[in-house]
């Protein structure tokens, strides 16, 4: 067993290389900078000649003002003789040279600014920036957090490529292991630093051979194995089980299942693999290895080509991942002698903070720059390690403290946080179990629990003069589901008035709940709000992932892209709005559908921000989500919408673009601080919080649900690390005995660090509930089973409790019963509002086209989801790009509208995109080809304002457009000044003219010639009414181009208007195209109906 001395933080001697184990509660931070004080007094060394680093940024905060305020207590003891702190006060009392003890406190106060304290990375990368040219480190590069964002592409790449293309048979004998989520994971697994422990090639093919072989082997054998079956005995292999092997005989899968599986361990039948089926059991286990060695393959090759890609897209971008960070850094300290020496020079005395999470790469790091000839303090406590899937690595730690000199190792085991009574009841539950973490057991790789001595406030804890209640309450209930139930009965039993801390009543903030995982705690929270109490998370979820507001906000954002009857009802049907299908039958689709194209220019013009704020006006968001105590809800969508905004501008992204970066923050693909949660209001609320965010918190009272904790194979991967300490993962319940062996051992020690983490949060009391044990036990057990259970008697079930309604001020909004569009209220005009459409014109359907015709006139949908994503095909692909951009940019639309209809539609839409970019555009004497508009020369769907005064409807409804065109305005809008608004598809130059161009996905019949000709284009022109339309757009780019191009000429600068139906668009033709460039009197003539004068 390994010796620790006390730490005296006082008097420790400031020299060489220390480790501290600081058990929980024992005021780590406090003696860090307590020692930094010491550093500045009594070395002399300049607080910017001091390196702290730890884990976060919250700790770095932390640290930073823990120093700070240390420095301020410091200079008020040396100049008046007294602070707060009386180990401040007579630190610095005792020292000599009073002004020279003020002077170097105050430059340490006023330097601490430049101070070296600093997450394991962001040092590293500080080192790396600032020694450049010593380490070899590239100029200009820019860290990548979310480095798993764009590796998700090159997956789906991967997928689709490698995957979605299988044979039939291939897809239903290993459809459920080649699911895209696995390889998702896989990769994620990866770019975690682990690797795939499976090394074992196998295909369809081979698999297939080996399992006719099996089959076969039986079918020849089958007599010897009945044979066997009734003479060799087996102990309880009774006649009646032997028949039931018999006829599992019969069936091959059920008889190589049975061999295969033994979910209740029974012994005979391991008894009757071994003595009876040896060979057969040998067969079957090899070919299930082959069986998952397909799987296994191809998840190796996913790894390697999407690992490649992302590195190259990295290298293109000069992006560097945290990841690489530590690499970098690593390899210039080892193999860079000069870096390590100007790094080394920088700093006399280091601390690293929470050392028991760090991993081999970064200890090596610091052992290298600090182990010798620098006073080194590592400071941790590997009974809280619990950040293995950070790569945190008890290892590293064990091998690092076997290097430490002997009086060098110190434990810190006094408690300020907890009451005598509580640490005593701790340190009683963990003196009845022998080796409570499961470690080593060797010493030097043991993890050592030693008895705590309380300090701090030596309240009781909870008292209430008719029940006696200890510290340390273990509860027992059958079910997890009347847990949930008996944390309720629990809280009201708590805070019905009767129980005090000191002289107080309890109050919600004292209580915390502990639990395992995010979804644990949202139905804790539920239970609680339903009840009346007020409770708020407290998790480290990211605000995509784990959030419902996120999918809420995601279908919102849907239906304003792609506004149709399915996409709007699903944005409306949340808890957003309260609204049911009842209430959605009284409004009025037209209205919601116009409601939803105004978000959409909204988002266009002012950003997404602006666009789901008039959202959530429009339909009462924030009353009702109050009204429902959602507070969280509330919170959650402002974060989101804050979250977007930043994106939105920060990477200039285009509605449809924000829309993909959504989606795929929702998959999980984000890592940076920023997605954390924000907490609401927790005044007078109970908390609940994950064991994994609780660390370094602390609560008056602990009611730990789910503290039963179980090592389970239940994720699509199991990590875990080999003999060598190196990271691995294999598919769950599909790797070696060996694998899985240590996978088991090192979940069952992270599962007692958890224990002991929940266990030492409480101050005063804590309530752990368990389920009793059956067959299988949990990891609480041991620290249970000699324990006194359900001393503590409280309601099996919920008391009624009055809910107080929250009053709120009467708010205006959309609501049902007052629905209305905006634009009536506000004066805005919009082609939509004030066009009239144009008489129907009958369809032809009785056709029989065939090849691309087919595909286009009879297989292509019809309506506005194909229209939004035609739209948004042509906004995104590069005309001027390759096939395979082309195809990539369908792929991703296909996924997002089309994602069970991809195979049907992929291969025409592809045809229609060369059709479309190489057919004849002819106007006014010049020749087009979309194929020769690079990007540069485009505006996508430009927006225009344009104020207008004094409309005169009438008159543009009476305009004369020329023979065959007919306008069609609605007189009896209201508004008559404000301003016109509007998108233009697309503007683009070619040969120093600009052009507007409209796309048209219009269904004018099953034949080409309902394409062809100027009188039918004519006559889908009036249908859609679509002259009005390109009248009002010639007036905007006018508009524009006036103010933009000196000595502007309509005539020689405006080309004209460029309508493109695209279903009767064919390559080298001038089918399905109109075109027109109005004179310029007659823009004129439209101007001055609306009185405009333009918005700059």
């Amino acid at each position: 067993m390994i010796n620790f001395e006390p730490l005296n933080k006082e008097k420790v001697k400031l020299d060489g290389t220390n480790l501290v184990e600081a058990s929980a509660g024992t005021g780590k931070t406090y003696s860090i900078g307590l020692l930094a004080l010491r550093l500045i007094l009594e070395e002399n060394i300049p607080v910017s000649r001091i390196l702290l680093v730890t884990f976060t940024k919250p700790a770095v905060a932390e640290l930073a003002a823990r120093v700070r305020r240390f420095l301020r207590e410091a200079i008020k003891a040396a100049e008046v003789g007294k602070c707060e702190e009386k180990t401040i006060t007579d630190f610095v009392v005792s020292q000599e040279n009073r002004e020279e003890v003020i002077y170097r406190l105050k430059k340490a106060l006023s330097d601490l600014d430049d101070a070296s304290i600093q997450t394991i990375h962001s040092f590293c990368q500080e080192s790396l920036n600032n020694f450049a040219l010593d380490s070899g480190q590239p100029f200009g590069l820019e860290l990548q957090p979310n480095v798993l964002g764009i590796s998700q592409n090159y997956v789906h790449e991967f997928w689709r490529e490698n995957i979605a293309v299988l044979p039939v048979e291939d897809l239903e004998e290993w459809g459920d292991s080649l699911r895209l989520d696995v390889f998702y994971d896989a990769v994620k697994e990866k770019l975690g630093g682990k690797e795939f422990a499976d090394v074992s090639d196998s295909d369809a093919e081979l698999y297939r051979n080996e399992l006719s072989d099996f089959k076969l082997f039986l079918k020849e054998e089958k007599k010897d194995i009945i044979g066997r079956i009734r003479e060799i005995k087996v102990s309880r292999f009774t006649t009646e089980k032997q028949d039931e092997v018999i006829e599992r005989l019969e069936d091959f899968d059920s008889f190589k299942s049975w061999l295969l599986n033994n979910p209740k361990g029974a012994a005979y039948i391991t008894n009757c693999w071994n003595e009876i089926f040896p060979e057969e059991r040998k067969r079957a286990l090899a070919l299930d290895k082959c069986h998952q060695n397909v799987v296994n393959t191809l998840i190796k090759k996913c790894i390697k080509e999407v690992n490649q890609k992302t590195n190259t897209h990295l290298q293109k971008k000069h992006l560097l991942t945290y990841d690489e960070i530590i690499t970098r850094m690593h390899q210039a300290v080892i193999n860079n002698n000069h870096f390590k020496e100007a790094i080394r020079e920088k700093f006399d005395a280091v601390f690293i903070d929470e050392f028991q999470d760090t991993d081999r790469l970064q200890y090596e790091i610091y052992y290298t720059l600090f182990g010798k000839g620098k006073i080194l303090f590592y400071i941790g406590d590997p009974k809280q390690s619990i950040y293995g899937w950070r790569k945190a690595d008890l290892n590293t730690y064990f091998a690092a403290r076997k290097k430490i000199e002997e009086g060098k190792l110190f434990k810190m085991n006094i408690n300020y946080r907890s009451s005598e009574a509580y640490v005593e009841a701790v340190n009683t539950l963990y003196s009845q179990v022998k080796n409570p973490f499961r470690t080593g057991g060797d010493g030097e790789n043991d993890i050592q629990y030693y008895d705590v001595e309380a300090i701090g406030d030596n309240s009781t804890g909870l008292h209430n003069q008719e029940i006696k209640v200890k510290a340390l309450e273990i509860i027992q209930e059958k079910t997890k589901e009347k847990i949930k139930t008996r944390t309720l009965c629990l809280v009201q039993e708590l805070l019905n008035g009767k129980y005090t801390i000191g002289k107080e009543p309890v109050k919600k903030s004292d209580i915390g709940i502990l639990v395992r995982a995010n979804f644990e705690a949202r139905e804790i929270k539920d239970i609680l709000i339903s009840a009346g109490f007020p409770a708020v998370t407290v998790d480290e979820s990211k605000i995509f992932e784990d959030s419902l507001e996120a999918v809420a906000l995601l279908n919102i954002l849907e239906a304003i892209l792609t506004a149709n009857d399915y996409t709007i009802n699903k944005a409306l049907l949340s808890e957003f709005t309260g609204y049911g299908y009842k209430d959605l039958a009284q409004i009025e689709i037209e209205d919601l559908l116009d409601k939803f194209r105004e978000y959409r220019e909204t988002w266009v013009k002012s950003g997404v921000y602006a666009a789901v704020r008039q959202y959530m006006i429009d339909f009462n968001v924030t009353r009702v989500l109050m009204e429902a105590n959602k507070f969280r809800s509330l919170t959650n969508l402002t974060q989101i919408l804050e979250l977007l905004q930043e994106a939105e501008l920060r990477q200039e992204l285009k509605p449809s673009g924000l829309f993909s970066y959504l989606q795929k923050q929702i998959t999980g693909v984000n890592e940076e601080d920023e997605f954390q949660q924000r907490i609401e209001s927790d005044e007078e609320a109970v908390k609940i919080i994950t064991i994994h965010k609780a660390k370094g918190l602390e609560y008056p009272i602990v009611i730990a649900p789910f503290l039963d904790l179980k090592v389970e194979e239940k994720y699509n991967f199991c990590s875990f690390r080999d003999e060598e300490g190196n990271y691995k993962f294999y598919p769950s319940k599909k790797g070696s005995a060996e694998m899985s062996q240590l996978y088991k051992e090192q979940v069952e020690q992270e599962n007692r660090r958890l224990i002991y983490v929940a266990l030492t949060r409480a101050k005063y009391n804590c309530f752990v509930f368990k389920i009793p044990t059956k067959n299988k036990r949990t990891s609480l057990d041991d620290f249970t089973e000699n324990a006194i259970i359900d001393s503590f008697k409280f309601n099996e079930d919920p008391q009624p409790t009055e809910q107080k309604k929250i009053e709120l001020p009467k708010w205006k909004g959309v609501g049902v019963e007052n629905f209305q569009l905006a634009d009536h209220l506000t004066g805005n005009l919009s082609f939509s509002g004030i066009s009239a459409h144009g008489a129907y014109i009958p369809k032809e359907n009785n056709g029989d086209p065939t090849g691309y015709d087919l595909f286009i006139f009879k297989d292509m949908p019809r309506g506005t989801v194909i229209g939004d994503m035609l739209h948004l095909l042509f906004e995104n692909i590069d005309f001027t790009g390759s096939e395979d951009h082309h195809r990539e940019e369908l792929e991703k639309l296909l996924d997002r509208f089309y994602p069970h209809k991809k195979e049907e539609y992929r291969e025409g839409l592809f045809i229609m995109i060369k059709q479309v970019l190489n057919a004849d555009i002819e106007i006014e004497g010049q020749k087009i080809s979309l194929r020769d508009i690079p990007n540069s020369n485009k505006k996508n769907e430009m927006e225009f304002d344009l104020r207008t005064q004094n409309v005169d409807l009438v008159g543009l409804n009476a305009f004369d457009g020329g023979e065959g065109i007919e306008l069609g305005c609605n007189t009896q809008h209201p508004a008559k000044s404000g301003l016109l608004t509007g998108f233009i598809d697309l503007l683009f130059k070619h040969e120093d003219k600009f052009y507007i161009l409209d796309w048209k996905s219009n269904y004018l019949g099953d034949d080409l010639s309902y394409y062809d000709g100027e009188d039918q284009m004519k006559a889908a022109m009036n249908e859609g009414n679509y002259h009005l339309q390109y009248l009002i757009y010639s007036v905007a780019v006018k508009n524009y181009l006036e103010q933009r191009i000196p000595d502007f000429n309509y005539e020689e600068h405006f080309g004209g208007v460029i309508y493109v139906f695209l279903r009767g668009v064919r390559e080298n033709k001038q089918t399905g195209i109109y075109t027109s460039k109005p004179f310029l009197k007659e823009i004129q003539q439209i101007e001055s109906f609306f009185t405009t004068e333009n918005l700059i």
